[in-house]
C-alpha cells in the first residue's frame, strides 16, 4: 500500500526473472509473509519475494512439476494445490518449499506432490466450488468442484483427499474456442457446426439436442452443406481447415441414435487455411478461396458409384485473401476491392477438366479487378485543416 494525498492505494511492483527464463503467466497467488507464488508456462511453480525469483520448484528427478501452465493456486492448510493445463490437480507441502535453503548458485527444490487428481483429456481453466460453505471447513477436502475444460466442456470432479474419489463427470459439452462456421441442412431440422478445435458437432435444433462429435486433426475455418439439388441424398458435408485442405465428409441421418460418419475425401488445394467455399447454382463446380491468394475450381462428381466427389480443374491467383465467393462469379478479396472472373475459357465448359493442365493446375483466366478507394480519411483531413487554419486566423486577429 502507498500513502497518497487521496488515501491509500495500491502499488506495484515489477517482477524480474533475472536469471530464469522468461515466461507468461497465468496463475499467481501472494502468501501472508508477502512471498508470491506464480508458475509459468514450462509448469514448474515460482517462488517470488521483493520482485525476484528466489526459488524454482520441480519434482524429484527434476522433473517439471506440470507438463503444462499452472493456471491456478489455492493454498489451505499448509497445502499448496496447484491447477494445471495439463489435467492434473495436484497438492504440495508447502512448508518444504518455505523453509527451503538452497546454495545461490542453483536456487532449486525438488518436491513431489502429496495427492495427484488427472482428468483425462481435459485442459483445466479454471475450477470453482460447487457449493459455498461457512462452516470453516477445509476449501477443498471432500468437495466436489466444477471445471472449466479449454477443450470443450464441463465436469464435475471430486478432490477427495480422504476417501478414493468419484470418477470425473463431464456434464457439457461444446466447442473448443470459436466457432468458425455453420452449415444448415436441407431435409431436416438439422444443422452442422465446425470449430476453431477443429470439432464437428451436428444438431437437431427442434429437440435441441447435439446428436454427433467427431474431431478432425486440423482446425477448421469453413464449412458448407451442399443442398439436395447438389446431392438428391443430402448426406455430404465440407468442411475446409487451416491445414488447406477440405475434407468430404459423408453423414448417415437415417438414425439419430446411430449416426455414422466416413471422410470419404480429403484434397488440399491450398497451402494456408481455406476462407471460403461455394457452389454454383446448377450444383456443377465448387471454388475454395485461401489466405494463399489462390481461388480453385473443382468439378463436383455426384455419380454414387464414384470415389472422388471432387475433381480438381485449376486455380487463379488473386490480388488479396479471399474472404467470401458468390456467383456470377465474383470473389471478395479483404482488401477494399472485388474480383470477377468466369470459371472457364473459350477452350472448355465449366464441367470440364482443362487440357493444358497436365503440369500445373494454374488456369488461362484473366480476372478482372476493381477496386474501392475510400474519401472519408481526406474529408477528415480537410476539416481538420480547415479548424486549425481558423485557430490560426483568429490568434492573428
Amino acid at each position: 500500500m502507498a500513502i497518497t494525498f487521496t488515501g491509500l492505494k495500491l502499488k506495484g511492483e515489477l517482477g524480474r526473472f533475472g536469471k530464469t527464463e522468461y515466461s507468461d503467466i497465468f496463475g499467481i497467488l501472494p502468501m501472508p509473509d508477502e512471498k508470491v507464488l506464480s508458475g509459468c508456462y514450462w509448469g514448474n511453480i515460482l517462488v517470488w519475494d521483493a520482485g525476484l525469483i528466489t526459488l524454482e520448484v520441480f519434482r524429484s528427478m527434476r522433473k517439471t512439476c506440470h507438463d503444462g501452465p499452472i493456471v491456478q493456486m489455492f493454498y489451505e492448510e499448509e497445502e499448496l494445490w496447484t491447477v494445471s493445463m495439463d489435467g492434473h490437480i495436484r497438492v504440495w507441502w508447502y512448508e518444504k518449499i518455505d523453509q527451503a535453503d538452497p546454495p545461490d548458485d542453483d536456487r532449486v527444490v525438488l518436491l513431489d506432490p502429496s495427492y495427484d487428481f488427472y482428468t483425462p483429456g481435459t485442459m483445466l481453466m479454471s475450477i470453482e466450488k460447487r457449493y459455498p460453505h461457512d462452516d470453516g471447513d477445509r476449501f477443498f477436502m471432500d468437495r466436489l468442484l466444477w471445471l472449466q475444460d479449454g477443450n470443450g466442456g464441463i465436469w464435475l470432479i471430486d478432490l477427495n483427499t480422504e476417501d478414493e474419489p468419484r470418477p470425473s463427470e463431464q456434464l457439457y459439452r461444446c466447442h473448443a474456442g470459436e466457432v468458425r462456421d455453420i452449415a444448415n441442412c436441407s431435409f431436416g431440422p438439422y444443422f452442422a457446426s465446425l470449430g476453431e478445435g477443429g470439432r464437428l458437432f451436428i444438431y437437431n435444433y427442434l429437440e435441441r439436442k447435439r446428436l454427433y462429435e467427431h474431431c478432425f486433426p486440423a482446425k477448421g475455418t469453413c464449412l458448407l452443406w451442399p443442398s439436395l439439388e447438389v446431392v438428391k441424398t443430402g448426406d455430404i458435408i465440407l468442411a475446409g481447415f487451416d491445414d488447406g485442405q477440405v475434407r468430404v465428409v459423408l453423414i448417415n441421418l437415417s438414425e439419430e441414435e446411430n449416426i455414422k460418419m466416413t471422410i470419404t475425401q480429403a484434397i488440399k488445394p491450398h497451402n494456408r487455411p481455406v476462407t471460403a467455399m461455394s457452389v454454383n447454382p446448377t450444383g456443377t463446380i465448387l471454388v475454395t478461396g485461401g489466405q494463399d491468394k489462390t481461388i480453385f475450381i473443382f468439378k463436383l462428381d455426384i455419380d454414387e458409384y464414384s470415389d472422388d466427389f471432387l475433381v480438381p480443374i485449376g486455380y487463379i491467383d488473386s490480388p488479396d485473401i479471399v474472404t467470401c465467393i458468390t456467383w456470377h462469379f465474383l470473389k471478395r478479396c479483404r482488401g477494399s476491392g472485388w474480383l470477377s472472373t468466369r470459371a472457364y475459357d473459350a477452350s472448355g465448359g465449366p464441367e470440364d477438366v482443362q487440357p493444358y493442365t497436365g503440369i500445373s493446375f494454374l488456369l488461362d483466366l484473366e480476372p478482372k479487378m476493381n477496386l474501392f478507394k475510400t474519401y472519408k480519411a481526406q474529408i477528415r483531413r480537410d476539416i481538420k485543416i480547415k479548424e486549425i487554419q481558423e485557430r490560426k486566423a483568429k490568434k492573428i486577429s
